[in-house]
């Protein structure tokens, strides 16, 4: 009897025991397992930062590059000019199709100006008339000539204004004038956008 009185006192004890001691690891676990669970994410977030620091180098490599590439880009369509002047030759092209319009519309005026002398001289003085028409017949040569190079020009300004806006640059993989300044755009954009990053995974 007394030894099977003291086998639920040992029981007792140790189940009175057992809780008190998980009590006091359950401290000690819990900080374990925090700290190698922040070992854990800061390893992961080294591993990160290191293929986010290649990346980021890799792509500010590329885009400078390429944004080198596309600031001094030649152009076969466009005479091999940069695309700063591609620019300023466009503005240029601009400026000589409006001053050929004007002088096109002054070539008529005059025209017109002069059929009105020839109709008032025919009937007023015809010695006069014959004078005029030889002086006339120089200057409308001369002026057939200038309205001719005129249209040429027009025609050729409208052609080169053409090629210019749709340009292909094998440089900036075929992309037209327009297209690039959107991509340069991007390009830093990007550029900017790597360098917070890259400042941040440091």
């Amino acid at each position: 009897m007394a030894s099977t009185s003291r086998i639920p006192i040992d029981q007792e004890e140790e189940n009175h025991s057992s809780p008190s001691r998980e009590r006091s690891r359950s401290p000690r676990a819990g900080i374990y397992h925090h700290r190698q669970t922040r070992e854990q994410i800061a390893e992961m977030e080294r591993e990160e930062n290191g293929v986010l620091r290649a990346q980021n180098e890799r792509l500010l490599k590329e885009n400078m590059l390429m944004k080198k590439i596309l600031e001094n880009a030649k152009c076969l369509a466009c005479w091999g000019l940069s695309i700063e002047d591609v620019e300023k030759h466009k503005h240029s092209l601009e400026q000589l199709k409006l001053e050929n319009a004007q002088l096109k519309d002054k070539a008529k005026f005059q025209l017109n100006k002069k059929k009105k002398i020839i109709a008032l001289l025919q009937e007023k003085d015809p010695g006069a008339l014959l004078e005029f028409t030889i002086v006339a017949e120089m200057e409308g040569e001369e002026n057939g000539v200038l309205h001719a190079e005129n249209e040429r020009l027009l025609k050729e300004n409208m052609l080169m204004k053409e090629t210019l806006e749709n340009a292909k640059c094998p440089a900036c993989w075929g992309l037209s004038l327009k297209d690039v300044e959107k991509h340069k755009h991007s390009l830093q954009q990007l550029k900017l956008e790597n360098a917070q990053l890259k400042y941040k995974a440091s």
